[in-house]
């Protein structure tokens, strides 16, 4: 479900990386703001584009001098071909074509796509190349004769090329891409795939976008690398894999321009969808940044108590992963409510969780059961029987908010079916954590394959709902119903298997419980599991969902820097234990 993909920041410092409070997120940018972004640049601060194509080409020629070196190439001795587009991705390619020849000492070769527009940038790098000598190669006839002339090569010349090389720099298409490709475009696209070299694509894969949705090609590069920023249309379960890996390189724009903002602000009225706020991309050394502080003087009610309604007869173990999860990442105090017989099934039930017999067995739930708990876990292992809507119906009035997750999303459905025609939420203020079939069921279409069909219709559900949605898979999105937006890139297979998702339940949950709001609980859940699979991993190679709660504790611990209790010493020497 969830995991740490390979995201590979430069050694250069980067300005749109910003310190949180203990962490550090990206910014992630849709096309929209990415072109907001450059124009800014250019307008407001007075870079022009000719200097942001020559820093960009400047990291990403490190970058990829980086790269085919690992492959066990040399830049002199590697065929390499750059394919340009007519854009600002392919002036960054013929930028880049020039420093391997000047700086590096190859032999780079060009295959153009199109001519670019005169006068532009891209035409002037392209002249700077012609003048030096480099092999130009053209996929179509170029508009003009001259340029034609200068070439000297046909497509079919361009073709060999491709399927020569052992490394190709993919610069055809940006960010800005809308709609079809053209069918020569298509067909370039199709050789590039097919050649037997490695692929590198500059900022994008081409034929990736905001609305790609797997209807058209797209480069299918072993390396991406992003310039200054990684871009939202990455992270969809489509997409992902055509990036392969992920390299951001520095580019210089002004810092103001990309700060991620992942604070929560009030919004009045109008549309809920974004209010302005930017996507940001959550790594595992974020999470100290989503953990509340631990209060050395705080009793257990005050570290955080967890009321948990999981578990069933059948399904008795969700139950335990939710809990021993939620004790080992923040609560002071657990409780779980079950039906009898399924509680004398739970025999790996951690000894410091308190059981009871479900308040549903001898008496209606009422507020004063709960004033104790700060947070609540509904639905791991419920079971679908015994009433469970009308279960939910009575804890959603009671209970503080929480975490609904697997069965308890199931009566959720049915709720809001019956009360389809209310304007209220009953979840207000809680989060929901379905994966996709679970969130097409909740009454908002399936999970959109692009990018951003995919935030806008959480977004809509999160506003509806009032709710944090944390939606799981190997890419995970969370949504906050006033339009903060995080993602976490993840695609460990051995976390799709039963019992992940109830761990992650109880992370929330009990950071939930011990203070941090909303949405930072969900961002802390999602950290937290995957930081304990990378643990796991690393400790037994292979691992199950159940080794991870013996993980969390150590990681939570890193991460807030947690030590031993010092101990204080009197004036004669005598000491005082901490407790």
């Amino acid at each position: 479900m969830l995991s740490g993909g390979e995201v590979i920041v430069s050694c250069v410092a980067l300005s749109s990386k910003v310190a949180s409070k203990g962490g550090i997120v990206y910014a992630l940018p849709d096309s929209g703001e990415m072109s907001h972004i450059d124009l800014e640049t250019q307008e407001k601060y007075g870079i022009s584009g000719l200097l942001l194509m020559e820093n960009a080409a400047r990291s990403l020629f490190e970058g990829l001098v980086k790269f085919v070196r690992q492959l066990g190439y040399t830049p002199q001795g590697v065929r390499i071909v750059f394919v340009a587009g007519p854009g600002n991705n392919g002036g960054d390619a013929l930028a880049l074509a020039r420093m391997w020849l000047c700086l590096a000492g190859g032999s780079p070769q060009l295959l153009l796509a199109a001519e670019p527009r005169p006068g532009s940038s891209s035409a002037v790098h392209l002249e700077i190349l012609q003048r030096l000598g480099v092999p130009v190669h053209w996929d179509s006839v170029p508009d003009s004769e001259a340029t034609q002339v200068a070439a000297g090569a046909d497509s079919e010349a361009a073709w060999l090329v491709l399927e020569s090389a052992q490394v190709i720099v993919d610069g055809l298409y940006g960010t800005g891409l809308r709609g079809g490709l053209r069918p020569e475009s298509v067909s370039l696209l199709e050789r590039m795939n097919r050649a037997p070299a490695c692929r590198v694509s500059i900022d994008i894969p081409s034929g990736v976008s905001d609305d790609f949705r797997g209807d058209r090609i797209a480069v299918a590069a072993q390396l991406t690398l992003a310039v200054e920023l990684p871009k939202l249309c990455f992270y969809t379960e489509l997409t992902r894999p055509l990036c392969g890996s992920i390299r951001m390189v520095p580019l210089g724009f002004p810092p103001t321009l990309l700060e991620p903002d992942i604070s929560a602000k009030p919004v009045a009225g109008g549309d809920l969808r974004t209010h302005g706020h930017r996507a940001v991309l959550l790594d595992t050394t974020d999470l100290a940044g989503f953990i509340p502080d631990f209060d050395p003087y705080a009793h257990k009610y005050q570290r955080g108590a967890l009321a948990v309604f999981a578990g069933s007869e059948e399904y008795p173990g969700a139950a335990v992963m939710a809990c021993n999860a939620a004790l080992r990442s923040r609560a002071g105090y657990v409780q779980l409510f079950g039906e009898t017989a399924a509680l004398q099934r739970m025999t790996a039930l951690d000894p410091a969780v308190v059981a009871s017999s479900s308040i549903f067995e001898g008496k209606a739930a009422v507020a004063a059961d709960f004033r104790k708990f700060k947070s609540a876990i509904v639905g791991p292992g419920w079971g679908r029987a015994n009433d469970r809507v009308g279960q939910l119906q009575r804890l959603l009035r009671t209970l503080p908010p929480g975490v609904i997750d697997a069965d308890g999303l199931f009566a959720l459905e049915q709720l809001l079916s019956a009360r389809a025609s209310s304007t209220d939420s009953p979840v207000a203020g809680w989060i929901l954590t379905p994966h996709h079939g679970e969130f097409e069921r909740l009454g908002f279409g399936p999970v959109p394959q692009d990018a951003a069909s995919r935030r806008a219709v959480l977004s809509d559900c999160a506003a509806a709902l009032g709710a944090v949605v944390v939606l799981k898979g190997p890419i995970t999105w969370i949504m906050a119903p006033d339009g903060r937006c995080a993602v976490y890139d993840g695609a460990d297979p051995l976390l799709a298997a039963g019992g992940a998702g109830d761990i992650l339940c109880g992370c929330i949950g009990s950071f939930r419980a011990g203070g941090a709001g909303a949405f930072e609980a969900a961002c802390a859940g999602v950290l937290t599991l995957a930081s304990a699979a990378q643990a796991a991993r690393h400790r037994y190679g292979v691992f199950s969902p159940g080794d991870l709660p013996h993980e969390i504790g150590g990681v939570i611990a890193a991460a807030k820097k947690l030590r031993p209790a010092q101990s204080a010493t009197r004036e004669n020497g005598e000491r005082y234990e901490s407790t």
